[in-house]
C-alpha cells in the first residue's frame, strides 16, 4: 500500500483509537478522512492535524457514508457502540448502530469502489454473554456472509484498550490520587493488555499486510483486574503503597462481565497461519490444506486473558507511566 497516493476514511474517527490512528496515518503521509459526529471533537483534532479533511455525520445515515466514501481506497471502521452497560439497556439501538450500520457501511464501500475495509470487533464477540458482545458476534456474522466483488474484508478484534475513554485506568488513577478505596469487581478477571496506541499498530498492519476475507489476530499479554490495581496503588496511592490490598475492595461482576476474554476459539485457531511476527490470520473460508501450509498453527485450547501470559505489576507500571505522560 503507497500511503501518499490512497485515501482512507476512518469512521469514529475521534475516539480514542481514532487519535492513535491519526498519529499512525499522520507518519506514512496517507490522505485521511475523519468520520465522526461530534464537531467539536474533529475541531479539536485538527489542531494536531490539520492536513486531513473533517467530515461530520452518523454512522447510521446512508446519505453521510455515500458522501464521505466517494474516492476512498481504504476504510478502517471503528465507530460503534462499545459501551457494555449500554448495549445491556438498549440493546435495539446496539443492534442498529454495530449490525445494521455495518451492512450498510460495507455495501456502500462496495459501490463507491474501497479496496480493503478494516471492521475493528472485540474479544467480547467470541462466546458473547452480554448485548454488545453478541451484536460485534452478528457484526462478524455479516462481515463473513457478505459476498463482495471487490471490496477485501478484514475483522480485528480489540480488548479493553487500557487507558481509552470509559475504561477502568483513568478510573483507578483518580481514586489513588485522592487516597480513596479502589473499587474491583473480581480480582481474578482478566483482560488483554491492549492500548490505543499499539492497537492503532495493529490496525495498520492488518490493512498492510492481511490477505483480506480474514480475522487477524494480535498476540498480546493479559493482566487481572488485581494486578492493575496494585500497580497504580503502589505508583499514585498517598497511604497504601507499602499495603495496596488495604485499598481495594471487590464489588463482584457486573451484569454482562466475564471472568475472562476470549479472543478466538480452538476451532478458529485450527483454521488460522501465522501473519508475520505476532499475528495470526485466520482466513473466513477454510480453504487452506494443512499439508500444504507450513506455517498453519496448531491449537489444543482457546485463545483466552486466563491462559496467555499475564504482565507483571512492574510491567504494568511502564504502561501506566507512559499513559500519564501523554495526558500531562
Amino acid at each position: 500500500m503507497t500511503d501518499t497516493d490512497k485515501t482512507i476514511l476512518v469512521t469514529g474517527g475521534t475516539g480514542s483509537l481514532g487519535t492513535a490512528l491519526a498519529s499512525v496515518l499522520k507518519e506514512r503521509g496517507a490522505q485521511v478522512r475523519i468520520f465522526s459526529r461530534d464537531k467539536s471533537k474533529q475541531e479539536k483534532m485538527r489542531l494536531n492535524y490539520p492536513t486531513f479533511n473533517y467530515i461530520q455525520g452518523d454512522i447510521t445515515d446512508p446519505h453521510a457514508l455515500t458522501n464521505a466514501l466517494r474516492g476512498c481506497n481504504y476504510v478502517i471502521h471503528t465507530a460503534a457502540m462499545k459501551d457494555v452497560k449500554g448495549c445491556e439497556e438498549n440493546p435495539l439501538e446496539a443492534i442498529k448502530v454495530n449490525v445494521h450500520s455495518t451492512q450498510m457501511l460495507l455495501e456502500a464501500c462496495e459501490k463507491a469502489g474501497v479496496g480493503k475495509i478494516v471492521l475493528v470487533s472485540s474479544d467480547k464477540a467470541v462466546l458473547p454473554s452480554g448485548a454488545m458482545g453478541m451484536t460485534k458476534a452478528l457484526m462478524e456474522k455479516c462481515a463473513i456472509a457478505y459476498k463482495p466483488h471487490n471490496l477485501a474484508i478484514t475483522i480485528v478484534r480489540l480488548g479493553n484498550l487500557l487507558g481509552s475513554a470509559g475504561t477502568v485506568l483513568p478510573i483507578f488513577i483518580n481514586l489513588a490520587k485522592q487516597g480513596k478505596v479502589l473499587t474491583v469487581t473480581d480480582p481474578a478477571m482478566s483482560r488483554f493488555l491492549m492500548t490505543p496506541q499499539s492497537s492503532a499498530n495493529y490496525i495498520m498492519d492488518a490493512l498492510e499486510k492481511s490477505q483480506g476475507n480474514s480475522i487477524v489476530l494480535q498476540k498480546v499479554q493479559s493482566y487481572t483486574l488485581e494486578s492493575l490495581a496494585r500497580a497504580v496503588i503502589e505508583l499514585y496511592h498517598p497511604t497504601a503503597k507499602s499495603d495496596p490490598s488495604s485499598a481495594i475492595t471487590i464489588t463482584g461482576a457486573a451484569a454482562g462481565e466475564k471472568l475472562y476474554e476470549t479472543m478466538a476459539t480452538t476451532n478458529e485457531l485450527q483454521k488460522g497461519r501465522a501473519m508475520g511476527t505476532g499475528y495470526i490470520e485466520i482466513p473466513f473460508a477454510n480453504t487452506m490444506q494443512p499439508k500444504q501450509t507450513p506455517n498453519q498453527l496448531r491449537y489444543n485450547s482457546d485463545y483466552n486473558s486466563q491462559t496467555t501470559g499475564k504482565a507483571t505489576v512492574a510491567e504494568l507500571q511502564k504502561i501506566i507511566i507512559q499513559y500519564e505522560t501523554r495526558q500531562l
